[in-house]
């Protein structure tokens, strides 16, 4: 497991983009998160990481990643989520069947203890094998092809009990079968952590506290095809954020579960608005304006009052966030380091704002 300064360390490098402040209130010992398992990028481009409570007992999240963001930056995982996922899987099929089937199987690989091996009910291996043939829908599901496909899914289903397969072994993390998980992710890490969460509720292999997405889309695509999983089960328990500004393409695509609280963000283009980057903005600063306010949390028309107040900060709707981060800065004797909050030079901004909150 990750020691507190190598996950501060590990949130703070590369792309990752935390303020260091950001970094140690998320892995405070008290009130933060713990680092539990990561799981790379597997062929189908799915990826995940595991963090506990450290304020809750037995408490844990499993973030899916989204869309891996360039095919600069790993092109292998670019093709998996853009072509083969985004493009067919999700929009065509109404579900990216693959990364389902992987994140389940790496759930499973979670809640059983380390080494040894992981065991199916044969509703589980029913459903995935459901979720295989519908993988290929598209490409082989007709009669020219349909004896292709019943091989590729005994074959598919012979794998789910192949012990010598090393996703079929135990890692354990979260064994207790007490133990309560939330699933999150964006963009596509939405889509597959709800369906995920469908399947562990529709099981009943662990307690599902709650799912978030952030951008993400709904089911059944742009055809309006029916899935061979839903959301359905958990939709009261599903929050949709969706950032407010601009042209997103993906969020919102397709039949979407549970309630969407639309947040305002600094309008760009297309992927700029899709970016995780620009809700973690805006979101750092809703959280802002919660503390110093604290009713906001309870009315039901919180949301409302602060996206009104940030549209009107400024003019100039992109400096609509430096605006309301840098009047309050000056309140809290916080005088640099609390403009320019915005995709280019992230970091530095943010360390105004974080210095605001410890302020408080």
């Amino acid at each position: 497991m990750a020691t507190k300064f190598e996950l501060d360390c590990a949130l703070m490098a590369g792309d990752k983009l935390f303020a260091p402040t950001q970094a140690t209130a998320f892995t405070d010992p008290a009130n933060g998160y713990s680092f539990i398992s990561y799981k790379p990028n597997d062929w189908t481009g799915f990826s995940a990481t595991v963090f506990k409570s450290n304020s809750a007992a037995n408490d844990y999240t499993i973030a899916v990643r989204g869309t891996e963001p360039t095919f600069l930056q790993n092109l292998t995982g670019a093709i998996a989520d853009l072509l083969n996922t985004d493009a067919i899987s999700v929009s065509l099929q109404g579900a990216a069947y693959e990364q389902v089937i992987s994140a389940y199987r790496y759930y499973k690989q979670l809640v059983t203890p380390p080494g040894t091996q992981v065991s199916y009910s044969q509703a589980e291996k029913d459903k995935l094998c459901e979720l295989y043939r519908g993988s290929f829908t598209v490409l082989l599901d007709n009669p020219v092809t349909s004896g292709t496909l019943d091989v590729a899914v005994n074959i598919f289903r012979s794998d789910l009990e192949n012990q010598t397969l090393p996703e079929n072994i135990g890692l354990g993390g979260i064994t207790d079968p007490a133990a309560t998980i939330h699933f999150t992710g964006h963009s596509l890490g939405g889509h597959v952590a709800t369906l995920l969460a469908s399947l562990v509720q529709q099981s009943g292999t662990g307690n599902v506290a709650d799912i978030t997405t952030y951008n993400a889309p709904g089911e059944s695509g742009l055809l309006g095809v029916n899935p061979a999983i839903s959301a359905a089960i958990v939709a009261s328990k599903i929050t949709n954020i969706v950032g407010e500004g601009g042209i997103d393409v993906t969020a919102g695509l397709g039949q979407m579960f549970g309630a969407t609280q639309n947040v305002f963000i600094e309008e760009g283009v297309l992927v700029a608005n899709h970016s995780i980057v620009k809700l973690t903005d805006s979101l750092a600063v809703y959280n802002l304006l919660a503390k110093l306010d604290s009713t906001l949390n309870s009315d039901p028309d919180g949301l409302t009052i602060i996206t009104d107040i940030l549209k009107a900060e400024s003019s100039v709707a992109a400096n609509s966030l430096e605006s309301a981060v840098s009047a309050f800065g000056k309140l809290f004797g916080v005088a640099n380091g609390v403009r320019g909050l915005d995709i280019t030079v992230y970091r530095t901004p943010l360390i105004g704002l974080f210095t605001v909150e410890q302020r408080l």
